[in-house]
């Protein structure tokens, strides 16, 4: 990356203020979102899971294995 002096030049209060306010507002996006993709994760994994019971008698696997399993049925349903 090419620098210049203007690279170095201190912030305005006005550009703190606003670059305080854009990381509040990210930062908030960013929690937002994960509880968003945690509750969508969720209705999927119940989904698979039922799919997974319907399908299968997984009662002598593993998490491990009902885990690989769901991943790869969340996978096809994405398709």
């Amino acid at each position: 990356m090419l620098e210049n002096e203007y690279m170095n030049a201190p912030m305005t209060k006005e550009e703190v203020e606003s670059f305080g306010y854009e990381n509040m507002m990210m930062e908030q996006s960013k929690r937002d979102r994960r509880v968003w993709e945690q509750s969508e994760l969720g209705k999927q994994y119940v989904l698979a899971l039922n799919q997974v019971y319907m399908e299968s008698d997984v009662s002598e696997l593993g998490f491990d294995e009902i885990q690989k399993i769901i991943q790869e049925r969340i996978k096809e349903m994405n398709k």
